[in-house]
């Protein structure tokens, strides 16, 4: 059995797959939420995936490092650390100091007076919907950062980045995205567009587009510096963003708890099977390796029950979006 450890509200990137995609995952893969965490002390055997490890506060993350040892006395495989794997200030502000990024990340109140600008805010934890601000000066930072405590973090939660993004001949920017799940590491996507901000696949991507993301993921061709990356930080679990600035690549960041597919396959959607299964495949990976697992105690099972219930609603909202998006896109296109 696995026991994917997560932030309940956060439990939705698993969704479409254990509802729509690979349903038969539901027999290997137990959803355990942090405020729950007393039932993994009921775990004998199986893996643990320790994911959500940026969205934990102190005390909830010395709380799962203590029952980490304990499962990891009985031999249990687990994959990442609540304390021990970098979360994504530590990780970038590493991948600075040892030259691998060329971009520096600060908090707040550690502002240096060679700051490259333009800069950009960001929280420690969560994921950037629409593009942030680019701030050209000091001024227009600091303007920004008195406005950050209404938003509902503190300085230790906001993260200053210098900005580093690079188009390529063809004048768009590349982002990668690929997994590791526990000794396997596969490419999931190379998203291009016109934009520096690169969270989705553009609509409309041409043809040459579609055919360099099928090959990245077909070649999985920075397999090895991917692992690297994953080591340094203390990750087996999650999926790494990351673009190419001055020829070298970079890490934007780990994931440990990414979307896995957003939503069910709809007719507007290419075909997800082959992504889904190959996530699949690789999470099945880890309980073939592990010693025999016995059933899953009663109450996870419960708990699972629940959850399955708010995933199913998840999904399908998922779905329903998509479609309304696809149906709308498809009108435009058939006005103009």
């Amino acid at each position: 059995m696995i026991y994917y450890v997560c932030v309940e509200r956060f439990a939705h990137t698993l969704a479409s797959m254990l509802v729509h995609f690979r349903p038969d995952l539901r027999h290997r893969l137990r959803v355990i939420p942090y405020a729950r965490l007393e039932l993994l002390d009921r775990v004998h055997a199986g893996v643990v995936i320790w994911a959500d490890v940026d969205r934990i506060a102190p005390a909830m993350r010395q709380r799962a490092a203590a029952i980490h040892e304990r499962l990891a006395g009985r031999g249990i495989r687990l994959l990442n650390h609540p304390e021990r794997s970098l979360r994504r200030f530590q990780l970038l502000d590493a991948l600075a100091a040892s030259g691998h990024n060329a971009f520096r990340v600060f908090r707040p109140g550690a502002l240096p007076p060679d700051l490259r600008f333009p800069v950009f805010l960001r929280r420690e934890a969560g994921a950037l919907a629409v593009p942030p601000d680019l701030l050209p000066d000091r001024a227009s930072l600091l303007n920004a950062l008195d406005a950050a405590p209404m938003q509902g973090a503190n300085d230790d939660d906001w993260i200053v980045a210098e900005y580093s993004a690079e188009s390529e001949a063809d004048g768009h920017f590349r982002k990668y995205g690929a997994y590791r799940i526990g000794d396997t590491v596969f490419a999931q996507h190379c998203f291009i567009s016109p934009s520096w901000f690169v969270k989705h696949p553009p609509a409309g991507m041409n043809d040459s587009h579609r055919l360099e993301h099928r090959e990245y993921v077909r070649q999985n061709p920075h397999a090895d510096w991917v692992l690297q990356m994953f080591d340094l930080a203390g990750i087996a679990y999650g999926r790494i963003d990351y673009g190419r600035i001055a020829g070298r690549l970079q890490v934007f960041e780990i994931n440990t708890n990414p979307m896995v597919l957003g939503n069910p396959q709809t007719r507007f959607d290419p075909n997800l099977r082959p992504y889904a299964d190959r996530w699949a495949e690789a999470v099945i990976a880890l309980d073939s390796t592990a010693s025999a697992a016995p059933a899953s105690d009663p109450a996870i099972d419960r708990l699972q029950r629940r959850i399955l219930l708010r995933l199913y609603a998840s999904a399908y909202r998922a779905r329903w979006r998509r479609l309304v998006a696809g149906v709308r896109a498809w009108w435009g296109h058939r006005a103009r």
